[in-house]
Protein backbone atom coordinates (compact mmCIF):
# COMPACT_ATOMS: atom_id res chain seq x y z
CA UNK A 1 0.00 0.00 0.00
CA UNK A 2 1.37 3.19 -1.23
CA UNK A 3 0.47 6.51 1.01
CA UNK A 4 0.24 9.83 -0.79
CA UNK A 5 0.50 12.72 1.78
CA UNK A 6 0.51 16.14 0.05
CA UNK A 7 2.86 19.13 2.66
CA UNK A 8 2.54 21.28 0.47
CA UNK A 9 5.38 24.37 1.72
CA UNK A 10 4.01 26.24 4.77
CA UNK A 11 6.72 28.87 4.23
CA UNK A 12 8.45 29.84 1.23
CA UNK A 13 11.11 31.92 1.39
CA UNK A 14 13.05 34.32 -1.26
CA UNK A 15 15.89 35.87 1.26
CA UNK A 16 17.60 38.78 0.74
CA UNK A 17 20.94 38.04 2.59
CA UNK A 18 23.80 39.95 4.68
CA UNK A 19 26.46 38.09 3.99
CA UNK A 20 28.98 37.58 6.85
CA UNK A 21 31.78 35.25 6.72
CA UNK A 22 31.35 32.64 9.61
CA UNK A 23 35.06 31.51 8.47
CA UNK A 24 38.14 33.58 8.16
CA UNK A 25 40.09 31.49 5.86
CA UNK A 26 40.35 28.21 4.17
CA UNK A 27 43.38 25.93 3.76
CA UNK A 28 43.00 24.30 0.01
CA UNK A 29 45.43 21.49 -0.72
CA UNK A 30 45.33 18.85 -3.98
CA UNK A 31 44.15 15.43 -3.25
CA UNK A 32 44.76 14.11 -6.67
CA UNK A 33 46.44 15.18 -9.81
CA UNK A 34 46.24 14.25 -13.25
CA UNK A 35 43.58 14.66 -16.28
CA UNK A 36 39.76 14.71 -15.34
CA UNK A 37 40.79 13.44 -11.82
CA UNK A 38 38.32 14.07 -8.98
CA UNK A 39 35.49 14.08 -10.49
CA UNK A 40 31.99 13.01 -8.87
CA UNK A 41 33.74 13.22 -5.11
CA UNK A 42 31.70 11.21 -2.50
CA UNK A 43 33.58 13.02 1.02
CA UNK A 44 32.73 11.32 4.69
CA UNK A 45 34.48 11.38 7.83
CA UNK A 46 35.39 7.92 9.40
CA UNK A 47 34.32 7.34 12.66
CA UNK A 48 37.77 8.53 13.75
CA UNK A 49 37.17 12.00 12.40
CA UNK A 50 39.19 11.33 9.81
CA UNK A 51 38.38 12.62 5.88
CA UNK A 52 37.98 9.85 3.27
CA UNK A 53 36.89 10.56 -0.50
CA UNK A 54 35.69 8.46 -3.14
CA UNK A 55 36.21 9.45 -6.45
CA UNK A 56 36.54 9.05 -10.50
CA UNK A 57 39.85 9.52 -12.46
CA UNK A 58 38.62 9.68 -16.52
CA UNK A 59 41.94 9.80 -17.86
CA UNK A 60 39.94 9.74 -21.03
CA UNK A 61 39.23 6.25 -23.31
CA UNK A 62 37.23 3.36 -22.25
CA UNK A 63 39.15 2.66 -18.82
CA UNK A 64 38.50 4.78 -15.70
CA UNK A 65 39.61 4.34 -12.33
CA UNK A 66 37.26 4.53 -9.11
CA UNK A 67 40.08 5.30 -6.50
CA UNK A 68 39.91 5.84 -2.65
CA UNK A 69 41.80 8.18 -0.97
CA UNK A 70 42.27 9.21 2.69
CA UNK A 71 44.21 11.80 4.88
CA UNK A 72 46.68 10.21 7.31
CA UNK A 73 48.88 12.94 9.26
CA UNK A 74 48.19 15.53 6.58
CA UNK A 75 48.91 13.75 4.41
CA UNK A 76 46.67 12.09 1.15
CA UNK A 77 47.17 7.95 0.41
CA UNK A 78 45.49 7.15 -2.07
CA UNK A 79 44.50 3.38 -3.63
CA UNK A 80 42.29 2.03 -6.44
CA UNK A 81 39.31 0.33 -6.02
CA UNK A 82 38.60 -0.70 -9.59
CA UNK A 83 39.70 0.13 -12.82
CA UNK A 84 37.65 -1.44 -15.76
CA UNK A 85 36.07 -0.33 -18.21
CA UNK A 86 33.77 2.68 -17.40
CA UNK A 87 33.52 2.06 -14.61
CA UNK A 88 33.30 4.32 -10.70
CA UNK A 89 30.34 6.96 -12.03
CA UNK A 90 28.71 8.81 -9.29
CA UNK A 91 30.16 6.99 -6.24
CA UNK A 92 28.61 7.27 -2.60
CA UNK A 93 31.16 6.35 0.30
CA UNK A 94 30.03 5.28 3.93
CA UNK A 95 31.84 3.74 6.54
CA UNK A 96 30.32 0.18 8.29
CA UNK A 97 30.40 -0.08 12.65
CA UNK A 98 34.06 -1.33 12.56
CA UNK A 99 35.20 2.29 10.40
CA UNK A 100 35.55 0.17 6.91
CA UNK A 101 35.06 2.03 3.84
CA UNK A 102 32.25 0.97 1.79
CA UNK A 103 31.38 2.26 -2.10
CA UNK A 104 28.19 2.32 -4.55
CA UNK A 105 28.85 3.11 -7.78
CA UNK A 106 27.56 3.27 -11.66
CA UNK A 107 29.35 1.24 -14.18
CA UNK A 108 28.84 3.11 -17.30
CA UNK A 109 29.83 0.65 -19.96
CA UNK A 110 27.70 -2.13 -18.24
CA UNK A 111 25.08 0.27 -16.80
CA UNK A 112 24.90 -1.91 -14.12
CA UNK A 113 24.98 -0.77 -10.01
CA UNK A 114 27.80 -1.89 -8.21
CA UNK A 115 29.48 -1.62 -4.85
CA UNK A 116 32.91 -2.43 -3.41
CA UNK A 117 33.54 -3.15 0.04
CA UNK A 118 37.14 -2.67 1.93
CA UNK A 119 37.40 -6.11 3.85
CA UNK A 120 40.88 -5.03 5.68
CA UNK A 121 43.30 -6.15 2.52
CA UNK A 122 41.38 -5.94 -0.21
CA UNK A 123 38.58 -4.17 -1.98
CA UNK A 124 35.56 -6.96 -3.06
CA UNK A 125 33.68 -5.86 -5.62
CA UNK A 126 29.53 -7.16 -6.17
CA UNK A 127 26.97 -6.41 -8.35
CA UNK A 128 23.31 -5.74 -6.40
CA UNK A 129 21.51 -4.96 -9.96
CA UNK A 130 22.94 -5.78 -13.12
CA UNK A 131 21.03 -4.79 -16.40
CA UNK A 132 17.95 -6.92 -16.75
CA UNK A 133 14.15 -6.80 -17.27
CA UNK A 134 14.90 -4.88 -20.31
CA UNK A 135 15.91 -2.09 -18.93
CA UNK A 136 19.25 -0.80 -20.28
CA UNK A 137 20.10 1.64 -17.80
CA UNK A 138 20.30 0.49 -13.84
CA UNK A 139 22.19 2.17 -10.87
CA UNK A 140 22.28 5.61 -11.84
CA UNK A 141 22.89 8.03 -9.27
CA UNK A 142 23.17 5.83 -6.66
CA UNK A 143 23.15 6.66 -2.97
CA UNK A 144 24.56 4.33 -0.30
CA UNK A 145 23.84 4.26 3.43
CA UNK A 146 25.03 1.57 6.22
CA UNK A 147 22.28 -0.11 8.21
CA UNK A 148 22.73 0.74 12.16
CA UNK A 149 19.60 -1.20 13.74
CA UNK A 150 20.04 -4.15 15.39
CA UNK A 151 17.96 -6.15 12.64
CA UNK A 152 19.92 -5.40 9.98
CA UNK A 153 23.31 -3.92 11.35
CA UNK A 154 25.70 -3.23 9.14
CA UNK A 155 23.74 -3.51 5.87
CA UNK A 156 24.12 -2.08 3.29
CA UNK A 157 20.92 0.09 1.59
CA UNK A 158 21.60 1.51 -2.12
CA UNK A 159 18.60 3.77 -3.50
CA UNK A 160 19.26 4.36 -7.08
CA UNK A 161 17.59 5.04 -10.48
CA UNK A 162 16.44 2.83 -13.07
CA UNK A 163 16.76 4.34 -16.54
CA UNK A 164 14.77 3.25 -20.40
CA UNK A 165 12.11 1.99 -20.87
CA UNK A 166 11.21 2.52 -17.12
CA UNK A 167 12.57 5.36 -15.54
CA UNK A 168 11.75 4.37 -11.74
CA UNK A 169 13.03 4.63 -8.03
CA UNK A 170 14.40 1.64 -6.36
CA UNK A 171 16.36 0.86 -3.50
CA UNK A 172 18.57 -2.12 -2.58
CA UNK A 173 19.22 -3.97 0.34
CA UNK A 174 21.60 -6.57 1.55
CA UNK A 175 20.92 -9.56 3.77
CA UNK A 176 23.60 -11.72 4.17
CA UNK A 177 25.49 -12.79 0.72
CA UNK A 178 21.50 -11.91 -1.04
CA UNK A 179 20.52 -8.17 -2.62
CA UNK A 180 16.76 -7.97 -2.61
CA UNK A 181 15.35 -4.88 -4.65
CA UNK A 182 12.18 -2.87 -3.66
CA UNK A 183 10.82 -0.45 -6.05
CA UNK A 184 10.34 2.96 -4.81
CA UNK A 185 7.81 5.63 -7.32
CA UNK A 186 7.31 3.97 -10.14
CA UNK A 187 5.46 6.07 -12.56
CA UNK A 188 8.15 6.93 -14.45
CA UNK A 189 10.86 10.08 -14.62
CA UNK A 190 11.32 9.72 -10.66
CA UNK A 191 14.37 9.32 -8.83
CA UNK A 192 17.28 10.60 -11.72
CA UNK A 193 18.54 12.85 -8.41
CA UNK A 194 18.25 11.22 -5.24
CA UNK A 195 19.67 10.88 -1.92
CA UNK A 196 19.12 8.17 0.81
CA UNK A 197 19.48 7.99 4.78
CA UNK A 198 17.84 5.31 7.31
CA UNK A 199 15.93 5.33 10.66
CA UNK A 200 18.72 4.38 12.99
CA UNK A 201 15.87 2.59 14.89
CA UNK A 202 14.15 1.02 12.33
CA UNK A 203 16.55 1.16 9.68
CA UNK A 204 13.77 2.16 7.19
CA UNK A 205 14.49 4.04 4.43
CA UNK A 206 14.13 7.80 3.93
CA UNK A 207 14.51 9.44 0.16
CA UNK A 208 15.02 12.53 -1.46
CA UNK A 209 14.56 13.11 -5.10
CA UNK A 210 13.50 14.80 -8.09
CA UNK A 211 10.09 13.77 -9.91
CA UNK A 212 10.53 15.14 -13.23
CA UNK A 213 7.06 16.44 -14.28
CA UNK A 214 7.16 17.32 -18.25
CA UNK A 215 10.43 19.38 -18.76
CA UNK A 216 10.34 20.41 -15.42
CA UNK A 217 10.89 18.95 -12.00
CA UNK A 218 9.26 19.13 -8.20
CA UNK A 219 11.31 17.92 -5.06
CA UNK A 220 9.89 14.86 -3.04
CA UNK A 221 10.51 12.36 -0.11
CA UNK A 222 9.35 9.27 0.54
CA UNK A 223 9.38 7.64 4.01
CA UNK A 224 9.03 3.94 5.09
CA UNK A 225 7.08 1.99 8.14
CA UNK A 226 8.55 -1.00 6.37
CA UNK A 227 5.47 -1.84 5.17
CA UNK A 228 4.24 1.29 3.66
CA UNK A 229 5.47 4.24 1.94
CA UNK A 230 4.21 7.44 2.42
CA UNK A 231 4.99 9.94 -0.37
CA UNK A 232 5.41 14.39 0.26
CA UNK A 233 5.81 17.15 -2.04
CA UNK A 234 8.93 19.03 -0.50
CA UNK A 235 8.79 21.79 -3.88
CA UNK A 236 7.00 22.33 -7.20
CA UNK A 237 7.98 25.80 -7.39
CA UNK A 238 9.91 25.90 -10.98
CA UNK A 239 12.08 23.40 -12.29
CA UNK A 240 13.56 22.01 -8.80
CA UNK A 241 15.19 18.94 -7.39
CA UNK A 242 19.00 18.50 -9.07
CA UNK A 243 21.52 17.77 -7.43
CA UNK A 244 19.19 16.93 -4.30
CA UNK A 245 21.04 15.89 -0.95
CA UNK A 246 19.36 14.71 1.74
CA UNK A 247 20.09 14.80 6.07
CA UNK A 248 18.24 13.64 8.88
CA UNK A 249 19.18 15.74 12.14
CA UNK A 250 19.48 13.95 15.66
CA UNK A 251 15.66 15.10 16.15
CA UNK A 252 14.69 13.24 13.07
CA UNK A 253 14.21 16.01 11.15
CA UNK A 254 14.54 15.48 7.60
CA UNK A 255 16.05 18.73 5.65
CA UNK A 256 17.27 18.87 1.79
CA UNK A 257 19.04 20.52 -0.46
CA UNK A 258 19.12 21.12 -4.20
CA UNK A 259 19.04 23.48 -7.16
CA UNK A 260 16.25 25.47 -8.62
CA UNK A 261 17.05 26.08 -12.37
CA UNK A 262 14.25 28.23 -12.80
CA UNK A 263 15.72 30.73 -10.70
CA UNK A 264 19.39 29.60 -11.02
CA UNK A 265 19.35 29.71 -7.05
CA UNK A 266 20.39 27.62 -4.38
CA UNK A 267 17.38 25.97 -2.05
CA UNK A 268 17.02 24.56 1.38
CA UNK A 269 14.30 23.12 2.96
CA UNK A 270 13.50 21.47 6.01
CA UNK A 271 10.04 19.77 7.11
CA UNK A 272 7.86 21.64 9.82
CA UNK A 273 4.89 20.79 12.23
CA UNK A 274 2.52 21.15 9.64
CA UNK A 275 4.34 21.19 5.98
CA UNK A 276 8.04 21.40 4.22
CA UNK A 277 9.51 25.17 5.25
CA UNK A 278 11.70 26.38 1.82
CA UNK A 279 14.02 29.00 1.57
CA UNK A 280 16.25 30.35 -1.03
CA UNK A 281 19.47 30.14 0.43
CA UNK A 282 21.67 32.09 -2.47
CA UNK A 283 20.21 33.59 -5.68
CA UNK A 284 23.13 35.97 -7.21
CA UNK A 285 24.33 34.69 -10.42
CA UNK A 286 23.65 30.85 -11.68
CA UNK A 287 24.45 28.88 -8.25
CA UNK A 288 23.59 25.82 -6.63
CA UNK A 289 24.32 22.82 -8.85
CA UNK A 290 26.10 20.09 -7.49
CA UNK A 291 25.26 21.06 -4.46
CA UNK A 292 26.28 18.75 -1.16
CA UNK A 293 24.71 19.06 2.40
CA UNK A 294 26.20 18.49 5.79
CA UNK A 295 24.99 19.59 9.37
CA UNK A 296 26.97 20.32 12.22
CA UNK A 297 26.48 18.85 15.87
CA UNK A 298 23.75 22.00 16.06
CA UNK A 299 21.62 19.81 13.33
CA UNK A 300 22.81 23.61 11.64
CA UNK A 301 22.83 22.80 7.39
CA UNK A 302 26.24 23.78 5.94
CA UNK A 303 26.18 23.79 1.85
CA UNK A 304 28.97 23.66 -0.54
CA UNK A 305 27.86 24.42 -3.81
CA UNK A 306 29.01 25.57 -7.79
CA UNK A 307 28.70 29.06 -9.18
CA UNK A 308 28.40 28.82 -12.74
CA UNK A 309 28.57 32.23 -13.57
CA UNK A 310 31.76 32.67 -12.25
CA UNK A 311 33.49 29.27 -12.17
CA UNK A 312 33.78 29.55 -8.25
CA UNK A 313 32.97 27.26 -5.31
CA UNK A 314 31.03 28.67 -2.54
CA UNK A 315 29.51 27.50 0.81
CA UNK A 316 26.96 28.46 2.84
CA UNK A 317 26.23 27.77 6.80
CA UNK A 318 23.46 28.82 8.81
CA UNK A 319 24.26 29.89 12.29
CA UNK A 320 20.91 29.07 13.63
CA UNK A 321 19.61 32.94 12.94
CA UNK A 322 20.95 33.56 9.42
CA UNK A 323 22.58 32.39 6.81
CA UNK A 324 26.52 33.28 5.88
CA UNK A 325 27.66 32.55 2.22
CA UNK A 326 31.27 32.73 0.85
CA UNK A 327 33.41 32.33 -1.51
CA UNK A 328 35.67 28.69 -1.11
CA UNK A 329 37.78 28.96 -4.30
CA UNK A 330 37.86 30.95 -7.23
CA UNK A 331 41.19 30.13 -8.71
CA UNK A 332 40.11 28.61 -12.04
CA UNK A 333 36.70 26.67 -12.91
CA UNK A 334 36.11 24.71 -9.45
CA UNK A 335 33.57 23.18 -7.34
CA UNK A 336 31.55 21.65 -10.70
CA UNK A 337 31.29 18.55 -8.28
CA UNK A 338 31.78 19.08 -4.37
CA UNK A 339 31.03 17.08 -1.46
CA UNK A 340 31.22 18.77 1.83
CA UNK A 341 31.53 16.90 5.63
CA UNK A 342 31.36 18.07 8.83
CA UNK A 343 33.72 17.50 11.83
CA UNK A 344 32.40 17.57 15.48
CA UNK A 345 33.43 21.30 16.02
CA UNK A 346 31.97 22.71 13.59
CA UNK A 347 34.79 22.82 11.03
CA UNK A 348 33.69 22.40 7.35
CA UNK A 349 35.71 20.18 4.84
CA UNK A 350 35.05 20.10 1.07
CA UNK A 351 35.94 17.40 -1.58
CA UNK A 352 36.07 19.42 -5.06
CA UNK A 353 36.61 19.07 -9.06
CA UNK A 354 39.07 21.55 -10.21
CA UNK A 355 38.26 21.38 -14.49
CA UNK A 356 40.72 24.10 -14.98
CA UNK A 357 44.03 21.50 -13.67
CA UNK A 358 42.32 18.62 -13.37
CA UNK A 359 42.58 17.55 -10.20
CA UNK A 360 40.71 16.85 -7.08
CA UNK A 361 40.98 19.23 -4.49
CA UNK A 362 39.89 19.78 -0.75
CA UNK A 363 39.39 22.33 1.59
CA UNK A 364 38.70 22.68 5.18
CA UNK A 365 37.34 25.82 6.92
CA UNK A 366 40.42 27.63 9.61
CA UNK A 367 37.90 29.49 11.88
CA UNK A 368 39.01 33.08 13.42
CA UNK A 369 38.12 32.83 17.31
CA UNK A 370 34.92 30.42 16.86
CA UNK A 371 32.60 29.81 19.86
CA UNK A 372 29.81 27.54 20.47
CA UNK A 373 25.79 28.68 21.87
CA UNK A 374 24.34 25.60 23.44
CA UNK A 375 21.07 25.50 24.85
CA UNK A 376 19.35 22.97 26.68
CA UNK A 377 15.32 22.32 27.78
CA UNK A 378 14.58 21.44 31.17
CA UNK A 379 12.12 19.88 31.89
CA UNK A 380 12.32 17.89 28.91
CA UNK A 381 9.57 18.12 26.58
CA UNK A 382 8.48 21.54 28.16
CA UNK A 383 9.40 23.80 25.20
CA UNK A 384 11.84 24.43 22.51
CA UNK A 385 14.34 26.79 21.54
CA UNK A 386 16.03 28.36 18.27
CA UNK A 387 20.19 30.07 18.24
CA UNK A 388 22.13 27.29 19.11
CA UNK A 389 25.01 27.51 17.02
CA UNK A 390 28.51 28.24 16.24
CA UNK A 391 29.14 32.15 16.30
CA UNK A 392 32.29 34.55 15.55
CA UNK A 393 33.80 35.92 18.79
CA UNK A 394 32.29 39.26 19.50
CA UNK A 395 29.35 38.41 17.60
CA UNK A 396 25.64 38.66 18.51
CA UNK A 397 23.28 35.76 18.91
CA UNK A 398 19.84 36.27 19.59
CA UNK A 399 18.25 33.15 21.82
CA UNK A 400 14.63 32.21 22.00
CA UNK A 401 12.40 29.84 24.11
CA UNK A 402 8.70 28.77 22.82
CA UNK A 403 7.08 26.53 25.56
CA UNK A 404 4.69 24.28 24.66
CA UNK A 405 1.06 24.12 25.31
CA UNK A 406 0.57 23.91 28.71
CA UNK A 407 3.65 25.77 29.73
CA UNK A 408 5.31 28.86 30.27
CA UNK A 409 8.63 29.85 29.70
CA UNK A 410 10.61 30.74 33.32
CA UNK A 411 14.11 32.03 33.27
CA UNK A 412 17.46 31.52 31.47
CA UNK A 413 20.88 30.15 33.63
CA UNK A 414 23.81 28.92 33.01
CA UNK A 415 25.94 31.74 30.55
CA UNK A 416 22.70 33.56 30.11
CA UNK A 417 20.26 35.03 33.36
CA UNK A 418 17.22 36.67 33.40
CA UNK A 419 13.65 36.22 31.91
CA UNK A 420 13.72 38.52 28.58
CA UNK A 421 12.76 36.26 25.47
CA UNK A 422 13.89 36.53 22.78
CA UNK A 423 17.71 37.57 24.47
CA UNK A 424 20.74 38.84 22.39
CA UNK A 425 24.17 37.97 23.81
CA UNK A 426 27.63 38.80 22.99
CA UNK A 427 29.18 35.57 22.17
CA UNK A 428 32.91 36.48 23.59
CA UNK A 429 33.53 32.54 24.72
CA UNK A 430 31.36 29.73 25.23
CA UNK A 431 27.68 29.72 25.95
CA UNK A 432 26.26 26.39 28.03
CA UNK A 433 22.69 27.89 28.41
CA UNK A 434 19.55 26.32 30.00
CA UNK A 435 16.44 27.71 29.31
CA UNK A 436 13.83 27.05 32.38
CA UNK A 437 10.07 25.93 31.92
CA UNK A 438 7.42 25.77 33.91
CA UNK A 439 4.07 24.37 34.11
CA UNK A 440 1.16 27.26 33.09
CA UNK A 441 -0.95 27.43 36.45
CA UNK A 442 -2.96 30.85 34.99
CA UNK A 443 -7.20 30.40 34.21
CA UNK A 444 -7.19 32.07 31.21
CA UNK A 445 -11.25 31.21 31.15
CA UNK A 446 -11.66 31.13 34.15
CA UNK A 447 -13.65 27.54 34.39
CA UNK A 448 -11.33 26.12 37.54
CA UNK A 449 -8.84 24.17 35.38
CA UNK A 450 -5.06 25.73 34.93
CA UNK A 451 -4.16 26.12 31.62
CA UNK A 452 -1.67 23.00 32.08
CA UNK A 453 -4.12 21.11 33.09
CA UNK A 454 -6.49 21.97 30.07
CA UNK A 455 -3.76 21.59 27.33
CA UNK A 456 -1.68 18.54 29.26
CA UNK A 457 -3.85 16.66 31.18
CA UNK A 458 -7.29 16.82 30.41
CA UNK A 459 -6.61 18.57 26.48
CA UNK A 460 -9.51 21.09 26.98
CA UNK A 461 -9.28 24.77 24.85
CA UNK A 462 -7.76 27.19 27.96
CA UNK A 463 -9.45 29.94 26.62
CA UNK A 464 -13.12 28.36 26.84
CA UNK A 465 -14.60 27.59 29.65
CA UNK A 466 -16.89 24.84 28.15
CA UNK A 467 -14.81 23.20 25.58
CA UNK A 468 -17.64 20.59 24.16
CA UNK A 469 -20.39 23.25 24.45
CA UNK A 470 -22.81 21.56 26.51
CA UNK A 471 -23.04 24.12 29.29
CA UNK A 472 -20.87 22.88 31.23
CA UNK A 473 -17.80 24.22 32.28
CA UNK A 474 -14.64 22.08 31.94
CA UNK A 475 -13.53 22.46 36.00
CA UNK A 476 -17.50 21.57 36.75
CA UNK A 477 -16.95 18.33 34.34
CA UNK A 478 -13.99 17.05 35.56
CA UNK A 479 -15.27 17.62 39.42
CA UNK A 480 -17.97 15.43 38.60
CA UNK A 481 -16.00 12.94 36.78
CA UNK A 482 -17.01 13.60 33.81
CA UNK A 483 -15.01 14.11 30.28
CA UNK A 484 -14.81 17.40 29.32
CA UNK A 485 -14.02 16.93 25.97
CA UNK A 486 -17.40 15.28 25.53
CA UNK A 487 -20.74 16.91 24.63
CA UNK A 488 -22.97 15.78 27.31
CA UNK A 489 -26.03 18.15 26.38
CA UNK A 490 -27.77 15.16 24.84
CA UNK A 491 -27.95 13.70 28.40
CA UNK A 492 -28.71 17.02 29.79
CA UNK A 493 -31.93 17.54 27.73
CA UNK A 494 -33.18 14.15 28.61
CA UNK A 495 -32.78 14.63 32.05
CA UNK A 496 -34.58 18.42 32.12
CA UNK A 497 -37.44 16.53 30.44
CA UNK A 498 -37.60 13.31 32.35
CA UNK A 499 -36.35 14.64 36.04
CA UNK A 500 -39.09 12.54 37.55
CA UNK A 501 -37.59 9.64 36.67
CA UNK A 502 -34.75 9.52 38.62
CA UNK A 503 -36.11 11.62 41.58
CA UNK A 504 -35.27 15.22 40.66
CA UNK A 505 -37.62 18.19 40.47
CA UNK A 506 -37.53 21.94 38.98
CA UNK A 507 -39.19 24.76 39.94
CA UNK A 508 -41.76 24.22 36.97
CA UNK A 509 -42.28 20.84 37.42
CA UNK A 510 -43.95 21.56 41.63
CA UNK A 511 -45.20 25.13 40.01
CA UNK A 512 -49.08 23.61 40.96
CA UNK A 513 -48.13 23.56 44.71
CA UNK A 514 -48.51 26.79 44.73
CA UNK A 515 -51.79 27.50 46.76
CA UNK A 516 -53.07 31.05 44.67
CA UNK A 517 -55.52 33.18 45.29
CA UNK A 518 -59.04 32.18 47.05
CA UNK A 519 -62.33 34.57 47.36
CA UNK A 520 -64.18 33.55 50.17
CA UNK A 521 -67.98 34.91 50.87
CA UNK A 522 -68.23 35.33 54.83
CA UNK A 523 -71.28 35.91 55.97
CA UNK A 524 -72.45 37.14 59.82
CA UNK A 525 -68.97 38.58 60.10
CA UNK A 526 -67.48 35.48 59.89
CA UNK A 527 -65.48 33.68 57.81
CA UNK A 528 -64.20 29.96 57.42
CA UNK A 529 -60.99 29.15 55.92
CA UNK A 530 -60.81 25.29 55.15
CA UNK A 531 -57.33 23.92 54.43
CA UNK A 532 -56.44 20.23 53.02
CA UNK A 533 -52.85 18.79 53.58
CA UNK A 534 -51.94 16.04 50.77
CA UNK A 535 -48.87 14.47 49.87
CA UNK A 536 -47.49 12.55 46.71
CA UNK A 537 -44.44 10.59 46.00
CA UNK A 538 -44.42 11.44 42.36
CA UNK A 539 -46.14 14.48 41.80
CA UNK A 540 -49.03 12.36 40.33
CA UNK A 541 -50.90 10.87 42.58
CA UNK A 542 -51.81 12.61 45.67
CA UNK A 543 -53.06 11.60 49.19
CA UNK A 544 -55.89 13.22 50.79
CA UNK A 545 -55.34 14.22 54.04
CA UNK A 546 -57.17 15.64 56.78
CA UNK A 547 -59.72 19.16 56.44
CA UNK A 548 -58.50 21.58 58.93
CA UNK A 549 -60.56 24.85 59.18
CA UNK A 550 -59.54 28.21 60.56
CA UNK A 551 -62.82 30.34 61.74
CA UNK A 552 -61.83 34.48 60.93
CA UNK A 553 -64.02 37.07 62.55
CA UNK A 554 -64.47 40.04 59.34
CA UNK A 555 -64.25 43.11 61.52
CA UNK A 556 -64.26 45.23 58.49
CA UNK A 557 -65.13 44.83 54.67
CA UNK A 558 -62.88 42.33 53.08
CA UNK A 559 -59.69 41.27 55.09
CA UNK A 560 -56.99 38.72 53.43
CA UNK A 561 -55.30 36.18 54.94
CA UNK A 562 -52.36 34.06 53.70
CA UNK A 563 -50.85 30.75 54.12
CA UNK A 564 -46.52 30.25 55.09
CA UNK A 565 -45.28 26.70 55.39
CA UNK A 566 -43.08 26.95 58.37
CA UNK A 567 -41.51 23.80 58.04
CA UNK A 568 -40.54 21.28 60.64
CA UNK A 569 -40.97 22.64 64.67
CA UNK A 570 -37.95 23.16 66.14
Amino acid sequence: MTVLRLLFPATSLALALTIQPLHANWNIETVDTGTNNGWFPSLVLDPGGKPCVAYLHFAGGSTTTLKYAQRITGAWQKETIEEAYQTGWEPSLAFDSTGKPRVAYLAVGAYDLKYAEWNGSSWLIDRPKETQNGSTYVGIGPSLAIDPSPGNFDSPVISHYIGQPHYDLYYTRRSGFNWTESPVETDRDAGRHNSLALDPATGNVRIAYRKDTGGAGDVKYVSSNGINFTFEIVDTVGDVGESVRLKIDANGTPKVCYYDRTNGSLKYARRGASGWLVETVDNADNVGEGCSLALDSFGNPRISYYDRTSGNLKYAAFDGTVWHIEVVDAAGDVGRWSSIACDSSGNAMIAYTDLTTGELKFAQSVPGTTFSVSIAVTPAGYGTTSGSGFYEGGSSATIQAYPNAGYVFSTWSGSATGSQNPLSLTVNGTKNITANFAQDTADSDSDGLTNYQESVVYGTNPVLADTDGDSLNDGDEVSAGSRPTVSDATLLSWLQSNPGKIGLYNATSIQDLNLGGLMIQGSGGQVDIRLQLEDSLDLSTWNTGEIITFPRSLTHGKSFFRVRALGPQP
